[in-house]
């Protein structure tokens, strides 16, 4: 290896520093010492070149190793071929992903390993790199010996050699992965632009100045128009000219602010027909942030906004409904305030609608006895969630009262817990009063036809015994004045009193004949619903005396239907319910009750019903009497009612009798067979 000269110098001044340290300066001068010197000094200046060719030779190495290390293990291939395409050099990257040894591959032509697709398409890119040394690059698909394949990408440069043959370096890499994503990328738009169109929302873009620069096909079905036609619009052109200034404002808003808005608008369609839409809008910017335009989704909200105007006609219908209803409507808190009023119980009431709501509880609208009676209403009322009918005197603002027949509905929240009542009221003060005066028209007839019947009755007895009492009154009155002569005639006597017993006879046998013809032995017998019967007669003993009282019913369910006259059934539970209701109304009983029972007597052939009041009760000595014609507690009773109904049960099959009790109230019972 030369040195150039001023290496040369400095090397040789060196080695003479070197040889001089070593040597005493007096052996300089000899002439052999000389030579001596110079060849010194050449050994060692030797010895230094030989040290310098070592450390070049050692970062020659290490360069080398880099070099391999990038060229062997790229992460690209490296492959260099001849101007007849074969491969002259390639590095260990390309090898494995043609799926060879390098060896193998060297010398061989790199056409077989281009897929049959591609081999046109090659081999004009081949040539033209070699004609004109342009950088070519293209996309080929590769295949390896196993028969596998991937997608390649090649730059492609042609290379003079010093020897002046032409040879293309390549850079081979593996875009498998990257068409895979592109393909899936693809798919993904196309999926993409398919659900947009199919979406049943209409979507719109438009840029800064507002022209229409996409739209999905939903947003054609909306406007009316096509693709085509609306891009060549701006979103104003579609605004109906009433919400133009608006819609204006919001756009501006958004483009400033940023911020996502919805509002509703409506668009003229293509037909001249204005359609109301909803629309949420947002602005567009791009990768340097940019605002490059608006991006919405419009929602056709025509069928809505009719419903909307359909819902509020219909509201305001029920509501005039509801304020001018013949009935009165409130509803309750579970706390008994008054939440919710119509205006026709309002002007029952007396009271406006701020006095009421959130303010007035029942308790200040209600009677203390009508209350009370809500009361004993109420575990019922929860337990089967309402209740029908139920008469309360109800109190206005001016203090005086008027009748209402209520229903009400309970309401449950969350886990079963009351919350709520609605109710229903009826104003029946009118109703009330009729059924007073009708009642009073059906007592005054009652008691003009028993005492009709009374008076026939006696007329009758008395026609048919007048003959045989004169009889038997003049026999005796001969038979006395025949025993008080001093010699009394004793067959005359006797024929007297033969005779009286005669007519005696005869009035008796008048008075049987009377009564069977008074009588009526056939009468038409049924099977009928025992406890349908009993509600429907209570109902009308409610609605026949004026005092209110409490009721509880105690109902078999699932009993048998009962065989008997039902008119006959019907007289007698109305006539036990009226005596118990007198009872309690004469005696005053602040608290009036009635208990009704029905249920299978001992035996399970007869249907038991117990009708029991809280009236004073009756009286011991009476008790024996109960029963008997004629015989009454009452101070207009004609003493018939118990002794009719004993004899009307009994010729039904049953029996009827009343159960001795300490303290208050009577409790009767009374059987009857049942139809099975």
């Amino acid at each position: 290896m030369s040195k150039r000269p001023d290496e040369n110098s400095t090397l040789r001044a060196e080695a003479e520093a070197r040889l001089a340290g070593a040597q005493p300066p007096e052996a300089l001068a000899l002439s052999a010492e000389v030579m001596l010197h110079e060849l010194q000094v050449h050994q060692i200046e030797l010895e230094m070149q030989n040290e310098e060719l070592r450390r070049m030779q050692l970062t020659l190495e290490e360069s080398r190793d880099r070099y391999v290390d990038l060229y062997e293990l790229a992460p690209v291939g490296y492959l260099t071929l001849t101007d007849t395409g074969m491969i002259a050099e390639i590095n260990l990257t390309c090898a494995a992903l043609l799926g060879e040894e390098r060896q193998r591959l060297v010398q061989r032509r790199f056409s077989a390993y281009v897929a049959s697709g591609g081999s046109d398409r090659w081999q004009r890119l081949f040539i033209n790199v070699l004609r004109h040394g342009n950088k070519e690059s293209c996309e080929l698909a590769m295949q390896r010996s196993d028969g596998s394949s991937f997608d390649a990408q090649l730059d492609c440069l042609r290379k003079e050699m010093a020897d002046g043959a032409l040879h293309v370096r390549i850079i081979l890499t593996d875009i498998t992965e990257r068409k895979q994503n592109e393909l899936l990328l693809r798919e993904s738009e196309e999926r993409l632009r398919a659900i947009v169109d199919q979406v049943v929302v209409g979507i719109v873009r438009t840029d800064l100045a507002g022209h229409i620069t996409f739209v999905n096909d939903r947003f054609c079905d909306i406007s009316g128009y096509t693709r085509k036609e609306l891009l060549d619009k701006q979103w104003q052109d579609l605004t109906h000219p009433e919400d133009m200034q608006n819609s204006i404002s919001v756009y501006k808003q958004m483009m400033q602010d940023g911020q996502p808005l919805s509002f509703e608008k409506r668009y003229i369609r293509k037909n001249g027909m204005a359609v109301w839409v909803s629309i949420s809008a947002s602005r567009l910017s791009d990768a340097e942030g940019h605002v490059i335009g608006g991006l919405a989704v419009v929602v056709d909200i025509s069928r809505r906004k009719l419903a909307e105007d359909a819902l509020r006609k219909s509201s305001e219908e029920i509501a005039d409904l509801y304020n001018h209803s013949p009935c009165g409507y409130h509803s309750l808190d579970k706390d008994g305030i008054i939440r919710q009023i119509n205006d026709t119980e309002l002007a029952w009431l007396g009271y406006t609608r701020d006095e009421v709501i959130g303010k007035t509880t029942a308790a200040d609208i209600l009677t203390p006895a009508s209350m009370e009676n809500f009361w004993k209403s109420y575990p019922l009322f929860i337990k089967r969630g309402f209740i029908q009918d139920l008469e309360l005197e109800m109190v206005r603002k001016d203090g005086t009262t008027f009748t209402g027949l209520a229903s009400a509905t309970a309401i449950y929240g969350p886990g079963g817990h009351y919350v709520m009542s609605r109710s229903t009221i009826l104003d029946i003060t009118e109703r009330k009063q009729l059924e007073r005066r009708l009642l009073e028209y059906r007592n005054e007839m009652n008691n003009l036809l028993n005492l009709q019947v009374a008076a026939q009755t006696a007329a009758a007895i008395a026609h048919e015994l007048n003959q045989p009492l004169l009889a038997i009154s003049s026999y005796s009155g001969a038979a006395r004045m025949l025993l008080q002569t001093e010699k009394p005639d004793l067959v005359k006597i006797r024929k007297a009193v033969m005779a009286s017993e005669q007519q005696a006879q005869r009035a008796g046998k008048s008075i049987r004949e009377l009564l069977e013809f008074l009588s009526i032995k056939e009468f038409p017998v049924e099977a009928f619903d025992l406890n349908q019967e009993i509600l429907g007669v209570l109902d009308t003993a409610r609605s026949e005396h004026e005092l209110k009282f409490h009721y509880m019913l105690h109902l078999e369910a699932g009993l048998p239907q009962v065989w008997g006259n039902r008119m006959h059934v019907h007289k007698v539970l109305l006539n036990l319910l009226h005596n118990g209701i007198e009872a309690m109304q004469q005696a005053g009983v602040p608290s009036p009750s009635l208990t009704v029972t029905l249920s299978s007597a001992k035996n399970k052939g007869f249907a038991q019903v117990t009708i029991q009041d809280n009236g004073p009760g009756i009286d011991k000595v009476d008790l024996q009497h109960l029963f008997e014609p004629f015989f009454t507690t009452k101070s207009k009773g004609m003493g018939m009612g118990l002794a009719v109904s004993r004899s009307l049960i009994e010729m039904n099959g049953g029996q009827l009798w009343l159960e001795p009790q300490q303290g208050h109230g009577a409790i009767f019972h009374f059987t009857l067979p049942f139809a099975i």
